[in-house]
């Protein structure tokens, strides 16, 4: 007896150490526009992309500037008149800082460096904003697939009581029929919107970039107000335009194609070095009689290549107008439409209230004798489109101030910093050319960093 009491407190131990060695199920991550916006900015691979356009533009900004950089061209002989001697029979030193055309090939490429910042951040921006809008769609959905619910729920009851009915002799069977059918259709929309469900889940995971074992649930949210929605349209249009970032990254690509047309304006001067050779044949080369030498290189397409460049100015000021135009729009008719939804929604709030307490009634009525089943099912029906009405004009309120916060960066969009990753410093230390010369040879390249790090230096 004792051997079996011990047996069985082993098997005790054994049993509470192997639950002990499983590891505890992960609590589910619940989503709000808070978190989404960290989940977005942190995982989303779409960002992480953007991120390595912002290093190849960095990237391209030390190219050009040490394209400025001087290089030497060496030139070496063997001597054999007393014993095999090498010496430097030429130099050359390339001097391409003398040519205005690199130092505007560097210009470009820190106007379009900061415009791939611009680009990233306004890629961060804008999936959020595109995430935010699938939260919220996929709340609505959830919400309507609860009322198809309820509905299939109360006409699942009145078909069972009236198949009951049927039987004993007291309902026909058009009556039981009618209601069963009613019930399947309200289980069929709840079924569709829960298939819908499972195609949005899987979208918001690969937005969020969490993995399939990662559980996660939707947590309330109500998008805030927003100032502008009761300011003058010219006055709101107006700030949209002064918080566009698209407007300010059209002025660096404008500010880029200028450099690059003065770039090829000076396109004819290159070539520019400084030689020295050597005195006679044996001896090294020597510096005391050197030359400098400059080419120029002048052609029939010169003139064209410089009219093609001015109208991608142009073309790119228009743009920039085209920018501020098409935010005007999306200012004045998001905001009058904005008015309308939250209309729509009190009026069908209201609806959906009265639907209820007649649908309550009717049914009251229909157990006492004094309504039929079809009172019954309409009313069940105008109570359903009453429900999904309201729901579907909050989420309209709720879309359109999202797209408001995201015209004028704010609530959660002006918690998504601008990119701070700074172009390589020229001056470090003592000033002067040797202190441009130090910053430029130096650089500040290195392995890929991730975007939080790279662009928010954390």
């Amino acid at each position: 007896m004792k051997k079996l009491v011990l047996g069985a407190v082993a098997l005790v131990f054994t049993f509470q150490s192997a639950l002990a060695d499983v590891p505890a199920p992960q609590a589910p991550v619940v989503l709000n526009p808070a978190k989404i916006r960290e989940l977005v900015l942190n995982s989303n691979l779409s960002l992480v992309q953007a991120m390595n356009n912002v290093h190849d533009a960095k990237d391209r900004v030390n190219i050009a500037r040490g394209n400025l950089l001087p290089s030497i061209n060496l030139g070496g002989a063997i001597a054999m008149a007393s014993g095999a001697t090498f010496v430097l029979a030429s130099a050359s030193f390339l001097l391409p800082f003398l040519m205005p055309s690199r130092w505007f090939d560097q210009a470009q490429s820190k106007d379009l460096f900061e415009s791939e910042k611009l680009s990233f951040q306004l890629s961060e921006l804008n999936t959020y904003s595109s995430t935010l809008s699938l939260y919220l769609t996929i709340q609505s959905d959830q919400e309507i697939r609860k009322v198809y619910e309820d509905q299939a729920r109360s006409l699942r009851q009145i078909a069972d009581i009236l198949e009951v009915d049927y039987h004993l002799g007291t309902a026909t069977k058009e009556a039981w029929q009618q209601a069963d059918a009613q019930a399947l259709m309200a289980e069929a929309n709840a079924s569709k919107l829960a298939e819908l469900a499972a195609q949005e889940k899987a979208a918001m995971r690969m937005a969020l970039g969490l993995p399939l074992d990662a559980q996660f649930e939707f947590g309330p949210a109500e998008i805030p107000f927003s100032e502008w929605e009761s300011k003058p349209l010219s006055e709101a249009a107006e700030a949209a335009k002064n918080a566009s970032l698209e407007r300010r990254q059209v002025d660096y690509l404008v500010s880029a194609a200028k450099s690059a047309t003065w770039s090829k304006a000076f396109s004819f001067l290159n070539a520019f070095s400084l030689a020295g050779t050597a005195g006679a044949p044996g001896e090294s080369v020597s510096f005391d009689k050197s030359s400098f030498t400059g080419s120029v290189n002048f052609g029939f397409a010169y003139f064209p290549t410089l009219s093609l460049s001015q109208r991608s100015i142009e073309e790119m000021k228009l743009q920039g107008d085209i920018i501020e135009q098409q935010s005007r729009r999306l200012i004045e008719a998001t905001t009058l439409s904005l008015v309308e939804a939250q209309r729509q929604y009190t009026v069908s709030q209201r609806a959906e209230d009265e639907m209820k307490s007649v649908y309550e009634a009717t049914v009251l009525k229909y157990q006492l004798g004094s309504a039929t089943l079809l009172d019954v099912l309409t009313a069940s029906s105008q109570l359903a489109t009453s429900s999904v009405s309201r729901i579907k004009s909050r989420l309209d309120v709720d879309t359109l101030r999202v797209t408001l916060h995201r015209a004028y960066i704010s609530d959660q969009f002006a918690e998504i910093p601008a990119c701070k990753l700074n172009e390589p410093v020229n001056d470090r230390g003592s000033g002067g050319f040797w202190g441009w010369f130090r910053g430029a040879t130096r650089g500040n390249g290195g392995a890929a960093m991730s975007p939080e790090k790279a662009c928010r230096g954390t």
